[in-house]
Protein backbone atom coordinates (compact mmCIF):
# COMPACT_ATOMS: atom_id res chain seq x y z
CA UNK A 1 0.00 0.00 0.00
CA UNK A 2 1.34 3.39 -1.20
CA UNK A 3 2.35 5.91 1.83
CA UNK A 4 -0.61 8.43 2.13
CA UNK A 5 0.74 12.44 1.20
CA UNK A 6 0.91 14.90 3.81
CA UNK A 7 1.61 18.71 3.61
CA UNK A 8 5.61 17.50 3.28
CA UNK A 9 4.85 15.04 0.82
CA UNK A 10 6.86 16.84 -2.95
CA UNK A 11 4.13 16.57 -6.20
CA UNK A 12 4.95 13.87 -8.39
CA UNK A 13 5.35 16.34 -11.32
CA UNK A 14 7.88 17.90 -8.43
CA UNK A 15 9.03 15.01 -7.86
CA UNK A 16 10.00 14.28 -11.49
CA UNK A 17 11.86 17.43 -12.35
CA UNK A 18 13.62 17.60 -8.71
CA UNK A 19 15.43 14.63 -10.14
CA UNK A 20 16.60 16.07 -13.49
CA UNK A 21 17.95 18.90 -10.86
CA UNK A 22 20.33 17.36 -8.49
CA UNK A 23 22.89 16.79 -10.94
CA UNK A 24 23.11 20.70 -12.44
CA UNK A 25 22.64 21.76 -8.64
CA UNK A 26 25.78 19.69 -7.52
CA UNK A 27 28.04 20.63 -10.01
CA UNK A 28 26.81 24.27 -9.64
CA UNK A 29 28.26 23.42 -5.65
CA UNK A 30 31.40 21.80 -6.31
CA UNK A 31 33.40 19.39 -6.57
CA UNK A 32 33.38 18.25 -3.47
CA UNK A 33 29.50 18.06 -3.75
CA UNK A 34 29.90 15.94 -6.89
CA UNK A 35 32.44 13.37 -5.32
CA UNK A 36 29.79 13.19 -2.07
CA UNK A 37 27.76 11.57 -4.14
CA UNK A 38 30.34 9.49 -5.83
CA UNK A 39 29.11 6.27 -5.07
CA UNK A 40 25.80 7.75 -7.41
CA UNK A 41 27.89 8.86 -10.45
CA UNK A 42 30.70 6.91 -10.19
CA UNK A 43 29.86 3.00 -9.22
CA UNK A 44 32.05 1.23 -7.75
CA UNK A 45 33.30 -1.69 -10.07
CA UNK A 46 33.15 -5.25 -9.17
CA UNK A 47 36.72 -5.83 -8.69
CA UNK A 48 37.03 -2.36 -6.45
CA UNK A 49 35.93 -4.31 -3.11
CA UNK A 50 37.68 -3.83 0.22
CA UNK A 51 40.60 -5.80 0.52
CA UNK A 52 41.43 -6.77 4.07
CA UNK A 53 45.04 -6.16 5.39
CA UNK A 54 46.50 -8.94 7.17
CA UNK A 55 49.26 -7.66 9.75
CA UNK A 56 50.10 -11.27 10.86
CA UNK A 57 48.83 -14.49 12.05
CA UNK A 58 48.26 -16.03 15.84
CA UNK A 59 47.43 -19.75 16.97
CA UNK A 60 44.78 -19.85 18.54
CA UNK A 61 43.70 -21.20 21.89
CA UNK A 62 43.44 -25.16 21.86
CA UNK A 63 45.38 -25.67 18.40
CA UNK A 64 44.40 -25.44 14.81
CA UNK A 65 45.44 -23.58 11.99
CA UNK A 66 46.76 -20.40 12.22
CA UNK A 67 44.70 -17.47 11.86
CA UNK A 68 44.94 -13.74 10.15
CA UNK A 69 45.32 -10.45 12.30
CA UNK A 70 43.81 -8.17 10.68
CA UNK A 71 44.12 -4.28 10.48
CA UNK A 72 41.25 -3.18 9.07
CA UNK A 73 40.62 -3.10 4.92
CA UNK A 74 42.74 -0.83 1.72
CA UNK A 75 39.06 0.05 -0.14
CA UNK A 76 40.10 0.70 -4.20
CA UNK A 77 37.08 2.11 -4.91
CA UNK A 78 37.59 4.78 -2.59
CA UNK A 79 41.38 5.38 -3.67
CA UNK A 80 40.30 5.75 -6.94
CA UNK A 81 37.78 8.52 -5.53
CA UNK A 82 40.35 9.88 -3.80
CA UNK A 83 42.66 10.50 -7.06
CA UNK A 84 39.57 12.56 -8.53
CA UNK A 85 39.94 15.66 -6.54
CA UNK A 86 41.11 18.64 -8.02
CA UNK A 87 40.77 17.33 -11.80
CA UNK A 88 36.95 17.65 -12.28
CA UNK A 89 36.60 19.54 -15.90
CA UNK A 90 33.32 21.51 -14.88
CA UNK A 91 32.78 23.11 -18.19
CA UNK A 92 28.75 22.96 -16.74
CA UNK A 93 29.43 25.69 -14.02
CA UNK A 94 31.59 27.62 -16.62
CA UNK A 95 28.84 27.75 -18.74
CA UNK A 96 26.23 28.72 -16.38
CA UNK A 97 28.54 31.89 -14.85
CA UNK A 98 29.07 33.12 -18.66
CA UNK A 99 25.49 32.83 -19.84
CA UNK A 100 24.24 34.71 -16.89
CA UNK A 101 27.18 37.15 -16.62
CA UNK A 102 26.89 38.37 -20.26
CA UNK A 103 23.36 39.53 -19.63
CA UNK A 104 24.37 41.27 -16.64
CA UNK A 105 27.97 42.68 -17.57
CA UNK A 106 26.66 46.02 -16.23
CA UNK A 107 24.45 47.48 -13.53
CA UNK A 108 21.23 49.75 -14.87
CA UNK A 109 21.54 53.37 -14.22
CA UNK A 110 18.71 55.04 -12.78
CA UNK A 111 17.78 58.10 -13.70
CA UNK A 112 17.60 61.10 -11.20
CA UNK A 113 13.71 61.63 -11.22
CA UNK A 114 13.54 57.53 -10.58
CA UNK A 115 10.64 57.61 -6.95
CA UNK A 116 13.02 56.99 -3.92
CA UNK A 117 10.93 53.86 -2.98
CA UNK A 118 12.31 52.54 -6.47
CA UNK A 119 15.75 53.77 -5.53
CA UNK A 120 15.76 51.58 -2.33
CA UNK A 121 14.47 48.67 -3.64
CA UNK A 122 17.29 48.61 -6.10
CA UNK A 123 19.97 49.13 -3.62
CA UNK A 124 18.17 46.08 -1.43
CA UNK A 125 16.09 44.23 -2.89
CA UNK A 126 15.83 41.34 -0.55
CA UNK A 127 15.63 43.44 2.71
CA UNK A 128 19.42 41.99 3.28
CA UNK A 129 21.30 44.29 1.52
CA UNK A 130 21.74 42.43 -2.17
CA UNK A 131 20.84 45.70 -4.85
CA UNK A 132 18.93 44.58 -7.74
CA UNK A 133 21.61 44.06 -9.87
CA UNK A 134 23.30 41.36 -7.91
CA UNK A 135 19.95 39.66 -6.96
CA UNK A 136 18.69 39.14 -10.21
CA UNK A 137 22.38 37.86 -11.24
CA UNK A 138 22.02 34.55 -8.86
CA UNK A 139 18.07 34.39 -10.15
CA UNK A 140 19.45 34.26 -13.67
CA UNK A 141 22.36 31.84 -12.58
CA UNK A 142 19.90 29.36 -10.53
CA UNK A 143 17.55 29.57 -13.83
CA UNK A 144 20.12 28.83 -16.19
CA UNK A 145 21.42 25.48 -14.02
CA UNK A 146 18.35 24.47 -12.97
CA UNK A 147 16.09 25.46 -15.46
CA UNK A 148 13.88 27.99 -12.93
CA UNK A 149 14.50 30.10 -9.89
CA UNK A 150 11.38 31.22 -7.27
CA UNK A 151 10.88 34.59 -5.46
CA UNK A 152 8.01 35.13 -2.72
CA UNK A 153 6.94 39.29 -2.33
CA UNK A 154 6.96 38.95 1.34
CA UNK A 155 4.83 41.48 2.68
CA UNK A 156 5.37 42.71 6.48
CA UNK A 157 3.46 41.44 8.99
CA UNK A 158 0.46 43.58 10.41
CA UNK A 159 0.40 44.87 14.01
CA UNK A 160 -2.88 42.85 14.42
CA UNK A 161 -3.62 39.38 12.72
CA UNK A 162 -5.59 38.85 9.73
CA UNK A 163 -5.47 43.26 8.99
CA UNK A 164 -3.88 44.13 5.58
CA UNK A 165 -1.71 47.05 5.86
CA UNK A 166 -2.13 50.13 3.48
CA UNK A 167 0.43 51.64 1.96
CA UNK A 168 0.26 54.46 3.80
CA UNK A 169 0.43 52.54 6.92
CA UNK A 170 3.25 51.23 5.68
CA UNK A 171 4.86 54.10 5.05
CA UNK A 172 4.23 55.19 8.71
CA UNK A 173 5.85 51.85 9.92
CA UNK A 174 8.80 52.19 7.63
CA UNK A 175 8.18 48.56 6.83
CA UNK A 176 8.12 47.87 2.44
CA UNK A 177 7.97 44.62 0.79
CA UNK A 178 10.97 42.25 0.25
CA UNK A 179 12.04 39.44 -2.10
CA UNK A 180 12.46 35.97 -0.25
CA UNK A 181 14.21 33.35 -2.47
CA UNK A 182 12.68 29.96 -2.52
CA UNK A 183 14.99 27.81 -4.59
CA UNK A 184 13.77 25.04 -6.80
CA UNK A 185 14.52 22.18 -4.80
CA UNK A 186 12.36 24.10 -1.53
CA UNK A 187 9.11 23.95 -3.97
CA UNK A 188 6.87 21.36 -2.91
CA UNK A 189 3.97 22.05 -5.53
CA UNK A 190 2.55 24.61 -7.31
CA UNK A 191 -0.94 23.58 -8.84
CA UNK A 192 -1.87 26.49 -11.71
CA UNK A 193 -5.40 27.57 -12.57
CA UNK A 194 -6.99 29.89 -15.06
CA UNK A 195 -8.25 33.04 -13.21
CA UNK A 196 -10.19 35.68 -15.07
CA UNK A 197 -8.52 34.40 -18.54
CA UNK A 198 -4.65 34.73 -17.04
CA UNK A 199 -3.13 31.48 -15.78
CA UNK A 200 -1.97 32.37 -12.03
CA UNK A 201 -1.29 29.99 -9.31
CA UNK A 202 -4.01 28.41 -7.40
CA UNK A 203 -2.12 26.62 -4.34
CA UNK A 204 1.66 26.71 -3.65
CA UNK A 205 3.58 24.49 -0.82
CA UNK A 206 6.90 25.60 0.36
CA UNK A 207 9.64 23.88 2.34
CA UNK A 208 11.51 26.08 5.09
CA UNK A 209 13.76 25.60 7.68
CA UNK A 210 13.57 28.04 10.82
CA UNK A 211 15.82 28.00 13.48
CA UNK A 212 13.69 28.05 16.65
CA UNK A 213 15.09 28.13 20.57
CA UNK A 214 16.58 24.90 21.97
CA UNK A 215 16.25 25.85 26.08
CA UNK A 216 17.91 28.91 27.20
CA UNK A 217 20.71 29.26 24.99
CA UNK A 218 20.55 26.69 22.19
CA UNK A 219 19.51 27.01 19.01
CA UNK A 220 18.27 23.95 16.66
CA UNK A 221 16.78 24.33 13.37
CA UNK A 222 13.40 23.09 12.32
CA UNK A 223 11.44 22.27 9.02
CA UNK A 224 8.24 24.14 8.43
CA UNK A 225 5.94 23.97 5.18
CA UNK A 226 3.92 27.20 3.92
CA UNK A 227 0.93 27.25 2.42
CA UNK A 228 -0.20 29.56 -0.15
CA UNK A 229 -3.85 30.59 -1.24
CA UNK A 230 -4.85 32.74 -4.13
CA UNK A 231 -7.80 35.54 -2.91
CA UNK A 232 -11.39 34.86 -4.57
CA UNK A 233 -11.63 39.06 -5.18
CA UNK A 234 -14.72 39.27 -3.76
CA UNK A 235 -14.86 42.65 -1.63
CA UNK A 236 -17.69 41.09 0.64
CA UNK A 237 -15.32 37.74 1.27
CA UNK A 238 -13.33 36.83 4.02
CA UNK A 239 -11.05 35.26 1.28
CA UNK A 240 -10.80 38.45 -0.84
CA UNK A 241 -6.63 38.65 -0.51
CA UNK A 242 -4.40 35.98 -0.70
CA UNK A 243 -3.49 33.70 2.71
CA UNK A 244 -1.22 31.43 3.91
CA UNK A 245 -0.75 28.84 6.58
CA UNK A 246 2.44 27.52 7.99
CA UNK A 247 2.50 23.79 9.43
CA UNK A 248 4.85 22.34 11.68
CA UNK A 249 5.62 18.96 13.02
CA UNK A 250 4.02 18.15 16.46
CA UNK A 251 6.44 18.56 19.88
CA UNK A 252 6.61 15.59 21.97
CA UNK A 253 6.82 15.80 25.57
CA UNK A 254 10.45 14.64 25.44
CA UNK A 255 11.02 17.52 23.19
CA UNK A 256 11.56 15.78 20.01
CA UNK A 257 9.46 16.01 16.81
CA UNK A 258 6.42 14.24 15.48
CA UNK A 259 6.02 13.04 12.39
CA UNK A 260 4.48 15.05 9.31
CA UNK A 261 1.21 13.05 9.42
CA UNK A 262 0.59 14.37 12.64
CA UNK A 263 1.46 18.07 11.47
CA UNK A 264 -0.63 21.07 12.10
CA UNK A 265 -1.62 24.38 11.35
CA UNK A 266 0.93 26.44 13.35
CA UNK A 267 0.24 30.30 12.11
CA UNK A 268 -1.78 31.30 9.42
CA UNK A 269 -2.99 35.29 8.12
CA UNK A 270 -3.58 37.00 5.31
CA UNK A 271 -0.70 36.90 2.64
CA UNK A 272 -1.24 40.27 1.10
CA UNK A 273 -3.53 43.16 0.02
CA UNK A 274 -3.51 41.84 -3.75
CA UNK A 275 -5.77 38.34 -4.90
CA UNK A 276 -3.31 36.91 -6.10
CA UNK A 277 -0.46 34.98 -4.63
CA UNK A 278 2.79 37.15 -4.99
CA UNK A 279 4.67 34.33 -5.98
CA UNK A 280 7.11 35.20 -9.02
CA UNK A 281 9.05 31.96 -11.12
CA UNK A 282 12.08 32.85 -13.35
CA UNK A 283 11.86 30.20 -15.85
CA UNK A 284 14.27 29.88 -18.84
CA UNK A 285 11.23 28.41 -21.32
CA UNK A 286 7.12 28.25 -21.07
CA UNK A 287 5.27 24.78 -20.11
CA UNK A 288 2.34 24.24 -21.62
CA UNK A 289 0.66 22.32 -18.45
CA UNK A 290 2.02 24.67 -15.96
CA UNK A 291 3.20 28.22 -17.70
CA UNK A 292 5.60 30.26 -16.37
CA UNK A 293 5.79 27.80 -13.23
CA UNK A 294 7.77 25.27 -14.53
CA UNK A 295 10.62 24.42 -16.73
CA UNK A 296 13.75 21.61 -17.25
CA UNK A 297 17.28 22.36 -16.68
CA UNK A 298 18.34 23.25 -20.09
CA UNK A 299 21.70 22.20 -19.93
CA UNK A 300 20.89 18.86 -18.06
CA UNK A 301 22.72 17.13 -21.43
CA UNK A 302 26.09 19.01 -20.81
CA UNK A 303 25.63 18.38 -17.01
CA UNK A 304 25.94 14.52 -17.58
CA UNK A 305 28.83 15.28 -20.45
CA UNK A 306 30.43 16.36 -17.27
CA UNK A 307 30.19 13.00 -15.54
CA UNK A 308 30.92 10.97 -18.73
CA UNK A 309 34.35 13.03 -19.17
CA UNK A 310 35.17 12.93 -15.75
CA UNK A 311 34.45 8.68 -15.70
CA UNK A 312 36.79 8.56 -18.37
CA UNK A 313 39.57 10.84 -16.76
CA UNK A 314 38.96 8.57 -13.79
CA UNK A 315 39.29 5.08 -15.75
CA UNK A 316 42.39 6.97 -17.45
CA UNK A 317 44.22 7.92 -14.13
CA UNK A 318 43.53 4.62 -12.24
CA UNK A 319 44.85 2.39 -14.73
CA UNK A 320 47.98 4.75 -15.32
CA UNK A 321 48.24 4.47 -11.66
CA UNK A 322 48.09 0.75 -10.98
CA UNK A 323 50.30 0.18 -13.91
CA UNK A 324 51.85 2.96 -15.32
CA UNK A 325 55.43 2.29 -14.11
CA UNK A 326 58.00 -0.49 -15.50
CA UNK A 327 58.28 -3.42 -13.14
CA UNK A 328 61.20 -5.76 -13.33
CA UNK A 329 60.73 -9.53 -14.50
CA UNK A 330 63.02 -12.19 -13.59
CA UNK A 331 62.37 -15.18 -15.94
CA UNK A 332 65.00 -18.82 -15.63
CA UNK A 333 65.42 -18.32 -11.89
CA UNK A 334 64.15 -20.76 -8.94
CA UNK A 335 61.84 -18.59 -6.76
CA UNK A 336 63.28 -18.90 -3.55
CA UNK A 337 67.11 -17.42 -5.28
CA UNK A 338 65.10 -14.32 -6.87
CA UNK A 339 63.79 -13.40 -3.48
CA UNK A 340 66.53 -14.15 -1.22
CA UNK A 341 68.66 -11.53 -4.05
CA UNK A 342 65.68 -9.03 -4.01
CA UNK A 343 65.38 -9.16 -0.04
CA UNK A 344 67.31 -6.29 0.16
CA UNK A 345 66.38 -3.99 -2.30
CA UNK A 346 67.50 -2.77 -6.27
CA UNK A 347 69.95 -0.18 -7.00
CA UNK A 348 73.27 0.75 -8.58
CA UNK A 349 75.36 -0.76 -6.35
CA UNK A 350 73.80 -4.30 -6.28
CA UNK A 351 74.47 -7.04 -8.46
CA UNK A 352 71.98 -9.95 -9.39
CA UNK A 353 73.05 -13.07 -10.60
CA UNK A 354 70.83 -15.96 -12.36
CA UNK A 355 71.62 -19.16 -14.48
CA UNK A 356 72.93 -18.74 -17.78
CA UNK A 357 69.72 -19.38 -19.34
CA UNK A 358 67.62 -16.60 -17.48
CA UNK A 359 66.82 -13.26 -18.41
CA UNK A 360 66.24 -10.12 -16.76
CA UNK A 361 64.11 -7.26 -18.17
CA UNK A 362 61.62 -4.46 -17.08
CA UNK A 363 58.17 -4.61 -18.43
CA UNK A 364 56.27 -1.93 -18.77
CA UNK A 365 52.92 -0.78 -20.63
CA UNK A 366 52.28 0.11 -24.20
CA UNK A 367 50.90 3.75 -24.57
CA UNK A 368 48.45 3.11 -27.83
CA UNK A 369 45.07 1.89 -25.82
CA UNK A 370 46.05 5.10 -23.43
CA UNK A 371 45.90 7.42 -26.31
CA UNK A 372 43.09 6.24 -27.36
CA UNK A 373 41.38 7.52 -24.39
CA UNK A 374 42.90 10.64 -24.09
CA UNK A 375 41.93 10.99 -27.22
CA UNK A 376 37.86 10.13 -26.72
CA UNK A 377 38.47 12.64 -23.57
CA UNK A 378 39.58 15.77 -25.72
CA UNK A 379 36.67 15.01 -28.02
CA UNK A 380 34.16 15.06 -24.94
CA UNK A 381 36.28 18.68 -24.06
CA UNK A 382 35.86 19.98 -27.29
CA UNK A 383 31.54 18.53 -27.43
CA UNK A 384 31.27 20.43 -24.13
CA UNK A 385 32.90 23.41 -25.39
CA UNK A 386 30.49 23.45 -28.46
CA UNK A 387 27.60 23.01 -26.31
Amino acid sequence: MAEQATVETRSKHMEAREAQRVLPRLLMIGESAVLAQASTYFPREPLEQPIPVITGYYQPEGGGEPRPNYAGTIDPWQQRVDRMRGKLYNRFAEAVKDSAGQVFTKEPVISEDTPQKLKDFFEDANGAGASLHTFALSRLQTAAAEGIDYVLVDYPPAPVPGQVLTESEESRLGVRPTWKVYSPGSVLEVEPEMFRGNLRAKLVRLMETVEVEDGKWGKRCIEQVRVLYPGDGDANSANRYARFEVWRKPVKENGEEGEWKDAAIYEEGVLTRQVDIPFVAFPTSISEEYGQFDSPPPMGDLAWKVIGHARKRSTLDNSQHMVGFPFLYWAGIEEDSAKQQLANGLGSSRVLAGPKESSLTHTEPQGTAWESVERSITRLEQEMDIL
